[in-house]
């Protein structure tokens, strides 16, 4: 997976997710833990991109310090593979701007 930050002056704050992801149900990297952290009121836009392109994830809010959970597709609240769910094998862009 793909990481990518841009935040001018530091406005947020993305940890490097996990270089593999397993969505098969087994327990063992399921999902990752995708999720950022605001250290000043901004507006953040934050992206997740499919291996084809597609965005399951896009959103831009005006958001407060704190931190913010982005659920990874085909995942329950819990952060557990989903039961049939399919989730596209290849290379994930998570990308958060503020």
């Amino acid at each position: 997976m793909h990481i990518h930050a841009e935040a001018p002056r530091a406005a947020v704050f993305v940890p490097e997710p996990p270089a593999r992801v397993s969505p098969n149900g087994d327990g063992v990297d399921d999902s990752p833990n995708l999720g950022y952290r605001v250290v000043r009121p901004s507006s953040v836009t934050v992206t997740l991109r499919a291996p084809d392109g597609s965005t399951p994830v896009s959103t831009t809010a005006q958001q407060v310090p704190g931190t913010y959970p982005v659920a990874f597709p085909g995942t329950s609240e819990a952060g557990t593979a989903a039961a049939g769910a399919g989730v596209a094998a290849g290379a994930w862009t998570f990308e958060v701007k503020a």
